[in-house]
C-alpha cells in the first residue's frame, strides 16, 4: 500500500512538473521529485498525527458528561473534578493536534518547528503512559484505546517530522 501511495505521488508531481520539464523551463531531477515527494508525505504523516489527536479531544469533550455521570452519585465537587479534568484534557489534545498543524502548515523543517513536534511526542507519550496504567484497565473500551490512539500519533509526528 505504501509503495502504491509513493507511485501515485510520483505520477502525481510528474504530471505537475510535466509541462515545465518538457519546455526546458525548469530541470527537475530524480532526487529533487523524490525530496519533494518526501516532503509531501512527511506533511501527510503530520497532518494525520494531528487530526487522530484533535479528534479524540473532541471526543473527551462530547463524552464528558457520560463519563461523569457514569460514576453514579458522587459529592458536587468530585463531580466538577471529574469535568475539570476531562475538559482540561480535552483541551490539552486540541491545542496539541492545533500547534502540530500550525507547525506543519506555516515552516515544517523550521527549527521552532522541530521544537513544536518534539513537545507534542513528549506530550502524548507522557499522556500513554498515564492511560496505559489507569484507564487501559477499565472495562470501558474507549478508555483502553488512549494509550494506542497517544502513541500512533506521537510516532506518526516523528516519521513526519524527522523521517
Amino acid at each position: 500500500m505504501t509503495l502504491q501511495i509513493l507511485r501515485s505521488l510520483t505520477k502525481l508531481l510528474q504530471h505537475r512538473f510535466s509541462a515545465s520539464i518538457k519546455d526546458g523551463a525548469i530541470g527537475i531531477s530524480k532526487t529533487m521529485l523524490i525530496s519533494q515527494i518526501g516532503a509531501y508525505v512527511n506533511q501527510v504523516l503530520l497532518y494525520i498525527a494531528s487530526t487522530m489527536t484533535g479528534l479524540w479531544g473532541v471526543a473527551h469533550l462530547f463524552a464528558t458528561r457520560g463519563v461523569v455521570g457514569g460514576f453514579g452519585e458522587i459529592t458536587t465537587d468530585n463531580r466538577r473534578i471529574i469535568t475539570m479534568e476531562w475538559i482540561i484534557e480535552g483541551v490539552a489534545l486540541i491545542s496539541t493536534a492545533t500547534f502540530v498543524a500550525a507547525a506543519t502548515a506555516v515552516q515544517p523543517e523550521a527549527p521552532v518547528s522541530s521544537v513544536v513536534y518534539a513537545v507534542a511526542i513528549g506530550t502524548l507519550v507522557v499522556l500513554a503512559v498515564v492511560s496505559l496504567f489507569t484507564g487501559f484497565k477499565v472495562a470501558f473500551l474507549p478508555f483502553k484505546l488512549c494509550p494506542f490512539i497517544f502513541g500512533v500519533s506521537a510516532i506518526l509526528i516523528g516519521l513526519g517530522a524527522w523521517l
